[in-house]
């Protein structure tokens, strides 16, 4: 058999394993439709984008007309939160050190499949239960053909073995915002989008803190 049968005859065999391996989003932009339900009942609906390039993570989240975060995570030991106080631009600075407090409670959760699935976006999303250290449960969908290889894209799916593609995030008063993908592209992404923006002034939490009791 000729060394270019031999290779034919292995890459029909191990072609379908192959197509089927889980694949990184190493670059890309995946938005979701994200819908507030307050303790009220009333409903608010809005984006929620994230945004990935080498291990860079922007997250914008948006709500009606009147709400907007965004979170810069550019790959250093700072992280950047952007506000907007008196039609004066601030970048809130943290260091990672302080993030990972911060939501220290979500993580190593332990991460298990439930029997339902549906299809999200054009793609299969397999439904899972979390349970954090603390005794509380969330239930999120994820698609097993992708996954985010960035620690602080999901920090409270840290460990999953895969993409979420629905989810719900609770906070403390009492309101939940549901999040499920429209789009999921691996497009280009300028790296201009994790700088910050001209016009933003880098304060620290504590001064940001005193802007707002003023």
């Amino acid at each position: 058999m000729s060394v270019l049968r031999v290779f034919l005859f292995f890459a029909i065999i191990f072609l379908p394993f192959l197509s089927n391996a889980q694949k990184v989003l190493g670059e890309g932009t995946v938005v979701y439709k994200a819908v507030l339900t307050r303790p009220d009942g009333s409903k608010k609906e809005g984006t929620y984008t994230i945004t990935v390039k080498n291990k860079q993570v922007r997250k914008d989240l948006k709500i009606g007309s009147d709400f907007e975060n965004v979170q810069i995570l550019d790959n250093s030991e700072k992280a950047y939160i952007l506000r907007s106080m008196n039609d004066k631009n601030f970048a809130v600075e943290m260091s990672m050190a302080d993030l990972l407090r911060k939501n220290e409670r979500y993580y190593d959760p332990e991460i298990k499949d439930a029997s339902e699935s549906k299809n999200i976006a054009g793609m299969k999303a397999q439904k899972a239960v979390v349970t954090y250290k603390d005794g509380t449960t969330a239930e999120l969908f994820y698609t097993k053909e992708w996954k985010a290889d960035i620690p602080f894209a999901f920090e409270r799916y840290r460990g999953l073995n895969g993409f979420p593609v629905a989810f719900d995030y609770k906070n403390d008063q009492g309101a939940v915002i549901n999040f499920e993908v429209v789009t999921f592209d691996q497009n280009v992404v300028e790296s201009s989008k994790f700088k910050i923006p001209n016009g933003y002034k880098v304060i620290s939490g504590e001064e940001y803190k005193k802007l707002k009791t003023k």
